[in-house]
């Protein structure tokens, strides 16, 4: 190998190293493309989800029904979304709530490893249940590529009354369309003229043990409207691409005494 080359490839691997990429102070943005958007119907940033509904059938195009982004922090999870994730939206005599936070363990056997079930109220309590391959999914009304919504038989109970926070947050770096219904759910945040966005937080995947280094998200309202979905896979730490760059250059000095 050239002098040069094995000087630059030092070079990027150490600053790749030193390099840190933060979506706001949720953390860092796991959003990925959920793949269902067709013409009309597909978004913008990370994943092409802001703004993106799924389009098989149509599905309603507000801020209402949007869901944004899935967030990591260490080990802490949240999502964002235009949707009010507390009461879901009530459209058509029907409350369209919120579904289970789905958990895949990639390569652990089985569809889905986990789910979290947000239990709103006074304090927001939130409880882990431990899947299996015989575990049964309630389909989403609307749209059933987006399934699952909901856990519906066959799994145990991990941890149960755990804390998480809901709330409105600002300058959440997407952008939105206009309610078609402002204010009609009685939500005491929404200002006239401004794109409403919520936040869910404070989900700890601790329990994910060495799986917490390669899982995938996947979250729906009951209509199915929008899927969100995220995905981590662990990446080498700073500290280990730094040798490996010093290594590297290492043995460039050494071709170069050699020459």
């Amino acid at each position: 190998m050239k002098r040069s080359v094995v000087v630059l490839i030092a070079f990027v691997v150490m600053l790749a190293g030193v390099q840190t990429v933060q979506a706001n102070t949720l953390g860092l943005n796991i959003t990925v493309a959920d793949g269902f958007a067709v013409v009309g119907y597909n978004g913008i940033g990370q994943g092409g989800e802001d703004n993106e509904t799924e389009g098989t059938p149509n599905t309603i195009q507000s801020q209402d029904w949007d869901l944004e982004g899935v967030f990591l922090n260490g080990n802490i999870l949240a999502m964002v979304g235009g949707f009010k994730f507390d009461t879901g939206v009530y459209h058509g005599s029907t409350w369209y709530t919120s579904g289970d936070i789905f958990i895949d363990v990639k390569n652990s056997g089985q569809l889905w490893d986990y789910a979290i079930r947000m239990n709103f109220g006074s304090t927001n309590r939130y409880d882990v249940l431990d899947l299996s391959n015989l575990t049964t999914f309630v389909v989403p009304t609307d749209v059933p590529l987006s399934t699952p919504w909901r856990v519906n038989s066959n799994y145990t109970y991990l941890s149960q009354n755990n804390v998480f926070t809901f709330g409105l947050i600002t300058d959440s770096g997407f952008s939105g369309w206009q309610s078609v219904n402002p204010g009609s759910d009685g939500d005491p945040h929404w200002v006239k003229g401004q794109d409403k966005h919520y936040v869910v937080d404070g989900f700890n995947l601790g329990f994910l043990g060495s799986g917490a280094n390669n899982f995938s998200t996947h979250f729906t309202m009951k209509c199915g409207n929008d899927l969100l979905i995220g995905e981590h896979t662990a990446v080498p730490e700073p500290t280990s691409i730094l040798l490996l760059g010093l290594g590297l250059t290492g043995l460039a000095l050494r071709i170069r005494r050699k020459a």
